[in-house]
């Protein structure tokens, strides 16, 4: 690397101004050690944001269930779409 280094500051005196080189493993210099808690931590908000919309769905779905009879209600009753209810209600 020293080779390299010294005939790369023979070639570009300008750029080199320093004199010095810095050699770096290749794995830190592309993956940080700070990256491997980033990555956990978006994996974890993404397992609750997974929770939170089948709890949603759920609850929707539970309601829509409850609302059944009374849609069936409604439709023989009134003899109207069931369009015009469900967006009445």
């Amino acid at each position: 690397m020293t080779a390299i280094a010294a005939q790369l500051e023979h070639e570009y005196p300008i750029s080199t101004d320093t004199g010095a080189s810095n050699v770096v493993p290749l794995r830190p210099a592309i993956f940080p050690a700070n990256s491997v808690r980033s990555a956990d931590l978006v994996r974890r908000r993404s397992f609750v944001l997974l929770i939170a919309c089948a709890n949603v769905s759920s609850l929707l779905l539970a309601r829509a269930a409850s609302r059944e009879r009374e849609m069936a209600i409604r439709t023989r009753d009134r003899r109207q779409p069931v369009w015009r209810i469900a967006r009445h209600c």
